[in-house]
């Protein structure tokens, strides 16, 4: 009876590759010129599930851009633009600032009406 490291020398030098992981018998097998069985994996039973529907739902603004001044906001859109509009930047670095820049352009809008909407216009006098 040939041990496995024998087995795989023989295939070696009949030039029979793919021998990595296979077992004895199915190396045996393979030197008598019959394909070895294939792994027969098990898959999980089919359920009649229906399928998920893409639920459409409004975009909110992430928690941290809540609270920030119309300043602070436009400053970091300007930034986010330049990184846009700049040549050195890379085609991913430009899809994640275009990415960025819808929520915090919404951001900085709702903090202008929130910061500004309420001040009274000062009339001047004579």
């Amino acid at each position: 009876m040939p041990t496995v490291c024998e087995i795989k020398v023989a295939l070696k030098a009949k030039g029979i590759k793919g021998i990595t992981g296979l077992n004895k018998s199915q190396l045996q097998s393979l030197l008598d010129g019959k394909k070895p069985p294939t792994k027969s994996t098990t898959s999980k039973p089919a359920t009649n599930k229906p399928a998920k529907q893409l639920i459409m739902r409004e975009e909110s603004l992430p928690s941290n851009l809540l609270e920030k001044s119309y300043i602070f906001l436009k400053k970091k859109v300007d930034k986010i633009e330049n990184i846009i509009n700049n040549s050195a930047s890379t085609p991913a670095e430009k899809t994640q600032a275009t990415n960025k820049l819808s929520s915090y352009k919404k951001a900085m809008a709702l903090a202008k009406t929130r910061q500004y909407s309420k001040k009274k216009k000062s009339v001047k006098s004579d």
